[in-house]
């Protein structure tokens, strides 16, 4: 009788014990945007000038948009690099996964103590997959935030006239980082 109910036992712990399944991690971001507080600094640029009127960019604009798009590039990199973090991650849990699955079938339900060491490894699985479902929760917030950036300041930046000599006026790296980032035009556009 105390056969039958170690069996009934571990047959309740593994049926229950399946893992969580595992979120995939989002693709890679397309580069990111503007930091937050910088956005606030050429707020309103379209809506001042109107949609009709082009007006060039102030030295101040040409800063926050070149310091946004150095910032991005952070974003960007630091994102990928958590990406291919959480799809290593993704295929340790899998492997695990598919560890478990494939020795259930050997454990000995009438060893306790077999039963127990197994649960726990199921246990310790599961956790591991909550958090790397936190983490990809975290990782695609963090992906919409870029993507806020992004569209502010692709409305705020790009394709804006600026003066040559304000972008040679910039710190080399932000120098560096809108020049890669933005089309230069060199409009006869009207400077006040």
């Amino acid at each position: 009788m105390k056969g039958i109910a170690l069996w009934i036992m571990l047959l309740l712990l593994i049926g229950c014990a399946s893992p969580p399944p595992m979120r995939s991690a989002q693709t890679q971001p397309a580069m990111p945007s503007v930091p937050s507080g910088q956005a606030e600094a050429i707020e309103g640029n379209l809506g001042r000038a109107g949609a009709a009127s082009v007006r060039g960019m102030t030295f101040e604009e040409v800063q926050v948009c070149a310091t946004g798009a150095l910032d991005l590039e952070a974003t960007n990199a630091a994102l990928s690099v958590q990406l291919k973090s959480l799809r290593e991650r993704e295929a340790e849990l899998a492997a695990i996964g598919a560890a478990i699955e494939s020795n259930r079938a050997s454990v000995d339900a009438t060893n306790q103590t077999a039963v127990d060491k197994f649960n726990t490894w199921i246990d310790t699985h599961r956790d591991g997959v909550r958090a790397f479902n936190e983490s990809v929760t975290a990782h695609n917030r963090s992906i919409e935030d870029t993507h806020r950036k992004l569209r502010a300041h692709n409305v705020n930046c790009a394709n804006r006239p600026y003066k040559s000599e304000d972008a040679a006026r910039l710190a080399p790296e932000a120098r560096a980082a809108w020049e890669r980032n933005s089309s230069k035009f060199d409009l006869p556009v009207f400077f006040e």
